[in-house]
């Protein structure tokens, strides 16, 4: 697939940050309740509302299967795929298990499969080793070794 477009890019950041919006939201609400009202889901309704696919019904193993298919390959179809598969994650219940990186430079969207929901980073190899690294060294820098 070639490189997005300037258009395509700008619709893609777009979905980002929105996605990033209401993790935001999510993230920061009591457990027991949806802190998001219907005016706070238009953005993402409206970028929903767009998703070009058909829906096919599969009969696999003796059970139905619906399966939405875009009608296109490319960063449209790429952009609607990202964004439903993020409606059905808050449709199923699954919004309480996301979380942003608390990586100031990442800020990334993870889904937090650990058992207590503790997980702190996207990946803790990466953003979780570089933190603790940068903490490491802050310490030794205010109590240096005599």
């Amino acid at each position: 697939m070639p490189e997005p477009t300037p258009t395509e890019l700008a619709e893609l950041q777009r979905l980002r940050d929105e996605l990033r919006r209401l993790t935001a939201a999510l993230v920061g609400a009591r457990r027991d309740s949806l802190p998001l009202t219907a005016s706070e889901l238009e953005p993402f309704q409206a970028e929903l509302q767009e998703a070009p696919f058909r829906l096919d019904l599969q009969l696999e193993q003796n059970a139905l299967r619906l399966e939405r298919r875009p009608l296109a390959s490319d960063w449209q179809a790429i952009r609607f795929r990202v964004a439903a598969a993020y409606a059905d994650m808050l449709a199923s219940g699954g919004a309480e298990r996301l979380r942003i990186c608390d990586n100031p430079d990442c800020k990334w969207i993870y889904y937090d499969e650990t058992k207590n929901r503790s997980k702190r980073y996207c990946d803790d190899k990466a953003c979780g080793n570089l933190l603790k690294v940068r903490r490491f060294r802050e310490r030794a820098r205010q109590h240096p070794k005599t």
